[in-house]
């Protein structure tokens, strides 16, 4: 089965599969490689299928989720991607990647409290992950909690000082919390 996909005839390797799946029914790695077959033929709906047999059997093996989140996001359906990401963090409550993806999936299907609420997860989780404290302050910015934007952008200017961008972002989030010189300062640095 593994030779067959390696050399990229798919469909032998599928009808093997099947052959196996139907001997041995219970193992996992038998659905995660007829899964990425499908995948690899863009048959989206038979590799899901797959993907998720592989992880009823084997609900704590990362790749059948891995798998799966990858045929999602291909196929743009970002909501059934989170959903597999809300179920791995159920799995991994510390794993700051796993919330970053979340967060960054959350933001793409526009809900910004989620992506919010997961980017601060992130920091608290992993505060060393720059581009979250940049994410963050647009998001905040954005929902109008200009303070904490400000604070967020200012802590990413202090990791990142030469960030125009993130300049530009911070001189916005002044002037909209009202603050025109620290936004006109922000603006004299950029140009200078």
């Amino acid at each position: 089965l593994r030779a067959y996909r390696r050399q990229g005839d798919l469909e032998s390797a599928l009808k093997t599969g099947r052959r196996a799946t139907a001997l041995e029914p219970g193992n996992a790695d038998l659905w995660l490689i007829q899964g990425e077959c499908h995948h690899a033929l863009k048959q989206f709906d038979e590799a899901i299928a797959c993907f998720n047999r592989a992880i009823e059997l084997r609900p704590d093996d990362l790749l059948g989720y891995g798998a799966l989140v990858e045929v999602q996001e291909q196929r743009n359906d970002m909501v059934a991607a989170v959903d597999i990401y809300e179920r791995l963090i159920a799995r991994n409550p510390d794993s700051a990647a796993l919330h970053y993806q979340l967060a960054s999936t959350l933001a793409q299907i526009n809900d910004r409290d989620g992506a919010i609420a997961a980017y601060r997860k992130v920091i608290e989780l992993e505060p060393r992950v720059v581009q979250a404290h940049l994410l963050l302050g647009l998001l905040l910015m954005d929902a109008g909690q200009q303070g904490e934007a400000v604070a967020r952008l200012q802590h990413y200017l202090e990791l990142r000082p030469g960030d125009v961008t993130a300049l530009e972002s911070l001189a916005g989030a002044y002037e909209r919390a009202g603050s025109t010189p620290e936004a006109l300062a922000c603006l004299r640095q950029i140009l200078s």
